[in-house]
């Protein structure tokens, strides 16, 4: 496999359509490929393309002389794709955002509402935990750890909070509230978290 370059474009083009290239040291059929930037505010990227434009991809920083940072990118609409989650140099993972600290090794965020889902098994049988966050008014806002059996009769257990700030064990599948503690610790009946 001969690659071909064309001069004043710094581009390699392999002439295989699909495939793997593979970049082998020697005899031994491994290798490595390294990307060099020549400053911390440069990328050395891989992008995917389409032919007409990048579709995605992976850009690595140089934070400093020792640390450094991967963004992952990908195109939705138009023409520039968007960064979409990013690897800082203490292994933590942002998604949507930046991450804040070393503190947190994960952090998620969305301007509208988010819907997170732990899934385990693989069957219709799967259990599925929700985290919510509910914008709108005050009266519509809610977060709840949601516990879901798929099973045709599987139970639906939701504990959170709704609107007023108390904390509520909601039957998803009655649609019903079975146990309320308001924001002075008393308990009470009756308050639904979400109906749907």
């Amino acid at each position: 496999l001969t690659p071909t370059a064309t001069a004043g474009t710094n581009t390699i083009t392999f002439p295989a359509a699909t495939g793997t290239v593979l970049l082998a040291c020697g005899t031994n059929p491994t290798g490595n490929l390294t990307l060099t930037t020549p400053s911390t505010t440069t990328a050395a990227n891989i992008n995917w393309t389409n032919g007409t434009g990048t579709v995605a991809s992976v850009a690595g920083y140089s934070d400093s002389t020792t640390t450094g940072h991967l963004e992952f990118y990908t195109l939705a609409s138009g023409t520039t794709p968007t960064e979409r989650m990013r690897l800082d140099s203490n292994g933590c993972l942002g998604i949507g955002t930046t991450p804040a600290s070393a503190t947190y090794k994960l952090d998620v965020y969305s301007t509208g509402d988010l819907y997170g889902r732990f899934l385990s098994g693989g069957t219709t049988t799967t259990c599925v935990f929700y985290l919510t966050n509910g914008n709108g008014t005050t009266a519509s806002k809610y977060s709840y750890f949601r516990f879901y059996n798929y099973d045709t009769n599987g139970q639906d257990w939701r504990l959170g909070t709704y609107g007023d700030n108390n904390f509520t064990i909601y039957d998803g599948k009655a649609l019903t509230s079975r146990l309320t503690i308001d924001t002075s610790g008393k308990d009470r009946k009756g308050t639904r978290l979400n109906s749907s």
